[in-house]
């Protein structure tokens, strides 16, 4: 019966898909791309690897749906990638004054790079009037795998081996219409996950149905977005502003709101003001104790294979409610959230980001003051009405040198599931510390950027059993010639507490341990369609003698070739070696739309990454994505369930996209 079942879904699924195809085959319209390779540069070297994937995801989503300037509140472009209050809002402003200015105009004085200029211009819509009436994206994806993990081979998974990732998206004048859906590898169903949203949007109200993501103020409180953590952009990164509500475009079961939404905007010469409203009731996977009736964690590994899994998925109803207000005039901004949270079950967890209880309040407000020559914000929040997070950050501008300082402290009982710290770690509870940073235009074609932060918590953490301190800081160098080529270089080291248990013993030997870390990377275009890409990484590790040390490299030479016009190569070899995990080194891989991947490599052994972009038609592109790991001292390769008997992993990845406009 079972073996019927699976084929049964083969066969239903692969005609499903066929079906899609053919309904949206007709009628399309090719999409203007940004050059890959610049892109997937400036993402490397001004993002950290962690948050590639979120990075990508809303970009392509402001690329298919494009920000309209006309009439826009002065921060709607903060929700791109290193775009902070003063650039938005001087973009808007300039615009509104004047239509039919071009874009070279509006970045007058901004000192953008070319990158950031082509993205402002493919996420904006410059027109006072929309023309367009209709139109349509579809994009599915899968990923063939050649070994069978532990986990299929065992049964142990009770789906089978597809893995397959759609998303469609509609646009009928003011209205839109998205739907994802999931299975990944062992799950049962072609949609194990879905997700389902619906928008109506005028120059002045914006309401959505179905499922959504929020992020207001300075991140205390609620941000569904990229986090832009140290690591990228040293000075823009470090004033974190949102004032967003848009459909989901994750995934991830835990990273979006389900319910409805409502934002209206009123102006009143230069007065705008905005207020956002939404309430949601959606179901999380989690870990129930039924004995003691609580939940004990909310599941966000997002995997549904095994029976243990699946008896996690959808178990724990939450309900949420927000209402957020904001007031612009010119360079100000004032604003205001209350969020409240509550779980069918109390929540009894050790996570700095989860409560205990069964319900949960953040007040949060928020200031900001944005001039040519200096930014001003900060956020202050308060969690159940006694436990006080406080952020402030300004820019300073002093002729060809940007300064920043970021300073935040949360109390160690601060709780916020969807907030975001600017700081050692992401999550906003237990950390305090002081972020300063310039960047400086040495000559025309070089920038130098420097950080450095200052931190500690207030009591112990999860991982280790004493309150932590340290320090971080990073240099970096990016020259940019069109003869010479593109050249980068990144210098970071690290110290902070750090602690492990040895076998046997009661209590963790607590030590300080240093990091340092440099890379290098060249790229060029040699011919008109050939670009060469190398990169060297090499981390060096100390555990103040308390464990052996550790160091690595990984290195790869990439070569990518425009053989037409729409047609495009690309092949990496990398080759890594490592002491263990510890000192592994992370390497993005961009494969294709919405696939994103950031590979931590370690151990000794190499990785093959060949990726082609085909377009047979001005309506439809094909990619097509080809990676091999090997580790030849290994037997096996990952753990648990996702185990490989053998040492090389070899994957296959397809993704057609469609688009319909008229």
């Amino acid at each position: 019966m079972k073996n019927f079942q699976v084929l049964h879904f083969s066969f239903m699924s692969k005609n499903s898909f066929i079906l899609n195809v053919l309904l949206l085959f007709s009628n399309c319209l090719y999409s203007q791309n940004i050059d890959d390779f610049e892109l997937e540069r400036y993402l490397i070297q001004f993002s950290s690897e962690e948050e590639l994937t979120d990075v990508i995801e809303t970009l392509e989503y402001y690329f298919a749906n494009p920000i309209k300037l006309y009439k826009a509140r002065p921060d709607a472009l903060t929700v791109l990638p290193n775009i902070n209050y003063y650039v938005s809002s001087t973009i808007i402003e300039r615009f509104n004054n004047n239509p039919g200015s071009s874009y070279w105009s509006l970045f007058d004085g901004l000192e953008l790079s070319d990158i950031q200029q082509k993205i402002i211009i493919k996420a904006t819509d410059r027109d006072t009037i929309s023309h367009r009436l209709f139109s349509s994206d579809y994009k599915v994806r899968s990923i063939e795998r050649f070994e069978t993990v532990r986990g299929l081979k065992e049964k142990k998974y009770l789906g089978d081996k597809y893995d397959i990732y759609q998303r469609f998206q509609a646009n009928y004048s003011q209205f839109q219409i998205q739907a994802i859906g999931n299975k990944n590898l062992g799950e049962i169903y072609l949609y194990d996950f879905f997700s389902v949203g619906s928008k109506y949007q005028t120059d002045n109200l914006k309401i959505l149905v179905g499922d959504f993501a929020a992020a207001f103020g300075c991140g205390n409180t609620l941000w569904q977005t990229y986090s832009l953590g140290k690591g990228g952009d040293a000075v823009r990164s470090a004033a974190p502003y949102r004032n967003s509500i848009n459909l989901n475009t994750s995934s991830m079961r835990t990273n979006f709101m389900r319910g409805a939404a409502i934002e209206y905007k009123f102006n009143h010469l230069w007065h705008i003001f905005t207020l956002t409203a939404f309430v949601s009731n959606a179901k999380r996977p989690a870990n129930i104790d039924t004995a003691k009736n609580v939940a004990t964690s909310i599941y966000t590994a997002n995997y549904f294979r095994t029976k243990t899994e699946i008896n996690k998925k959808d178990v724990l109803g939450e309900k949420s409610v927000a209402v957020n207000f904001a007031y612009n005039y010119k360079k100000i901004t004032l604003g205001a959230t209350c969020f409240s949270l509550k779980y069918d079950y109390p929540l009894k967890s050790s996570s700095s980001r989860a409560f205990e209880g069964s319900s949960s309040t953040i007040i949060s407000v928020y200031s900001l003051y944005s001039a040519p020559n200096i930014s001003l914000g900060g956020e202050y929040s308060l969690y159940s009405e006694e436990f006080p997070a406080v952020k402030l950050y300004s820019l300073f501008k002093l002729n060809n040198v940007d300064f920043a300082v970021h300073y935040r402290n949360y109390h160690s009982n601060y709780r916020s599931f969807w907030g975001y710290n600017f700081g050692e770690s992401s999550i906003p509870a237990n950390e305090e510390g002081l972020y300063t940073a310039f960047s400086a235009k040495i000559s025309k074609n070089l920038r130098t950027e420097a950080y450095l932060d200052l931190y500690r918590t207030h009591c112990r953490t999860y991982s280790v059993e004493k309150p932590i301190k340290g320090f971080d800081y990073s240099i970096k160098h990016l020259y940019d010639d069109k003869l010479l080529g593109s050249f980068f270089l990144l210098i970071r080291a690290e110290a902070k507490t750090d602690g492990f248990k040895p076998k046997g013993a009661t209590n963790q030997v607590i030590y300080t341990l240093r990091r340092n870390q440099v890379r290098f990377e060249f790229e060029r275009r040699i011919i008109k369609n050939l670009t060469f890409k190398t990169r060297f990484d090499a981390t060096d590790i100390d555990f103040e003698h308390k464990k052996p040390n550790e160091n690595g490299y990984a290195s790869y030479l990439q070569i990518s070739y425009d053989v037409l016009k729409n047609l495009s190569i690309t092949g990496r070899v990398s080759v890594f070696n490592t002491d263990s995990y510890s000192s592994a080194i992370w390497h993005y891989e961009y494969r294709m739309p919405t696939s994103v991947y950031t590979n931590p490599l370690y151990d000794e052994g190499s990785r093959v990454l060949l990726r082609i972009n085909y377009s047979p038609l001005k309506y439809i592109k094909l990619y097509f994505a080809y990676t091999r790991l090997e580790k030849p001292k290994l037997e096996n390769l990952g753990s648990s369930y996702d185990l490989i008997k053998g040492n090389k992993d070899n994957r296959l990845y397809l993704q057609i996209n469609i688009s319909y406009a008229e």
